[in-house]
């Protein structure tokens, strides 16, 4: 998988905050990759890569609302897989 690959070769590009924007007009959050992934219904080994790039944002709180990566997971109706996986690193 491209994507994989891209990471593991640049895991550097999981380690910082970007801005991101819900919706036009509301305020901009500031997200790990891992955050942000979790939000598109990602397949296991994708994030098992962004993962293994950057654990500690497995247990950073977005600051706005207090999600973690598992919220956001269940939320937009992730795969049980990909949910148990982060779940068992929390």
């Amino acid at each position: 998988d491209e994507i994989c690959a891209l990471v593991t070769r640049y895991p550097g590009t999981c380690q910082q905050r970007l801005s991101f924007r819900w919706n036009e007009g509301e305020a901009t959050r500031e997200l790990y990759p891992l955050s942000m992934l979790c939000c598109l219904q990602p397949t296991l080994d994708v994030v098992e890569a962004v993962y293994k790039a950057n654990p500690k944002a497995v247990m950073e709180k977005e600051k706005m609302r207090g999600s973690l990566p598992l919220h956001y997971l269940c939320a937009f109706e992730a795969s049980y897989e990909t949910v148990e996986f982060i779940h068992s690193k929390n």
